[in-house]
């Protein structure tokens, strides 16, 4: 645990913010599960929405908590036809492409329940209806509308420390680009590829049973981009996001070109950051070729 004094020192600042931190999770999973500490979330807001029934969020770690239901996100405010699936995960607003469905033999997941007109609208429109600014971390699992949502939010991610997307290997969802090509997408809105969490399907085949591996279905993509912080606190926020999420690394080695004024603050930083209990709980995924693990 970081020494309280550290953490106070932070806690100061983020308290002088007139904007609060924004997390949005926009999928079926909510922010149910979110690694961010009690101390720095409660200068958080958080922003979970899915059109048919939100996953339970950590509503009393935020100090705000926005849950959306019965309203699909989409690129536009307007009108749209949901598709419930029998496995609710499945659910979107895209049509899917049968023979890929079919190639996998899922057919049961994507059964089609029913058809709901639903009202859409857009996560800037959310922002201002609760008078945010920017999202400084955002997760999109849209099943296939991922990228054109993230297109309509361009205006509010400058501050963006954290993207996560879901993209697709081969497109499954009509509309949807390959992985290749939305992985050159985003990179033209400034978002840099950082890590990928892949899911490997197995095609239906006689003897798939006797086998142990597939090929790669979709991966989590995440992304992180460059800043131009205004101030110290805009610093902290965008490190410890990194951090928070696992990638402390990537967070000490952007600091290195950061200017801070204030040098207390930069020490308790520093401080959490690489607090000894916290960095072993961390994810591994180093995977250096033998001989240069030795010459580091």
């Amino acid at each position: 645990m970081p020494s309280s004094q550290a953490i106070q020192v932070l806690q100061h600042a983020l308290s002088s913010l007139t904007h609060p931190i924004v997390i949005a999770d926009l999928g079926s999973s909510g922010n149910a599960v979110t690694p961010l500490p009690d101390w720095f979330t409660k200068y958080a807001v958080s922003i979970s929405i899915d059109a048919l029934t939100p996953g339970e969020s950590n509503s009393s770690l935020f100090s705000k908590n926005i849950v959306v239901s019965g309203l699909a996100v989409s690129d536009a405010i307007g009108l749209g036809t949901l598709i419930e699936r029998q496995f609710s995960m499945c659910s979107g607003l895209n049509e899917v492409y049968p023979n890929e469905v079919a190639t996998y033999g899922i057919e049961s997941f994507y059964q089609e329940v029913k058809r709901i007109n639903m009202a859409t609208t857009t996560l800037p429109e959310i922002l201002k209806e609760h008078g945010l600014l920017q999202i400084h971390y955002l997760k999109l699992d849209l099943e296939g509308s991922d990228l054109a949502v993230l297109d309509s939010c361009a205006g509010v991610l400058k501050a963006c420390a954290l993207l996560q997307a879901e993209l697709r290997n081969t497109p499954l969802y009509v509309g949807e680009k390959t992985l290749g090509e939305s992985l050159t997408h985003i990179n033209r809105q400034g978002f840099d590829l950082i890590d990928m969490k892949n899911e490997f399907w197995k095609r239906k085949t006689p003897n798939r049973h006797r086998v142990s591996h597939g090929n790669l279905a979709y991966s989590d993509a995440v992304f992180t981009r460059e800043i131009k912080p205004e101030n110290d606190i805009a610093i902290v926020i965008h490190a410890l996001l990194l951090h928070f999420y696992g990638y402390t690394n990537l967070a000490e080695h952007w600091l290195i070109d950061q200017m801070m004024t204030d040098t207390q603050l930069r020490l308790a930083l520093f401080g959490v950051l690489f607090d000894p209990e916290t960095l072993l709980q961390q994810p591994f995924n180093h995977a250096f070729f033998t001989h240069l693990a030795l010459a580091r």
